[in-house]
C-alpha cells in the first residue's frame, strides 16, 4: 500500500476533515488552519480606534489585527505591526477572547 498524504497509513483511509488526525497531519506537515478573528468590529473601525489610541504599541497591535481583517496575509500584518507571525497569532486569540482589552498589555 502507497501512503498519501491525506491517508492515515495504516488503512489508506483519509481521515474526517477537522478530526484529530486531519490536525495531525496538517501540523506534521507544516500546514496551520487559519485562526478566524471576531468580525463585532469592521476593520474600517479597527483603524479609527487604534488611531485615537495613546500606547503605540496597543494600536499597533489593533492595526494588525485590521490589516489581517482585510486579508492581508498574516505574514505581512504582523511584520507592518513590528512582530512575527506567531505574536499577531496570540493577540488575535487574546482580542476574539476579550475584544478590543485583549490588546492592551498583559500582566505576568
Amino acid at each position: 500500500m502507497v501512503e498519501t498524504p491525506d491517508s492515515c497509513g495504516r488503512c489508506g483511509i483519509p481521515p474526517a476533515p477537522g478530526s484529530w488526525l486531519a490536525a495531525a497531519i496538517d501540523s506534521m506537515e507544516g500546514r496551520m488552519s487559519a485562526l478566524s478573528i471576531r468580525r463585532d468590529r469592521s476593520p474600517r473601525m479597527l483603524r479609527k480606534l487604534a488611531k485615537g489610541e495613546s500606547d503605540a504599541r496597543i494600536a499597533r497591535r489593533i492595526l494588525a489585527i485590521a490589516s489581517a481583517l482585510d486579508g492581508v496575509s498574516r505574514e505581512e500584518a504582523a511584520q507592518s505591526a513590528g512582530m512575527d507571525r506567531q505574536t499577531l497569532r496570540d493577540w488575535v486569540i487574546r482580542y476574539n477572547e476579550h475584544g478590543l482589552d485583549g490588546a492592551s498589555t498583559v500582566s505576568r
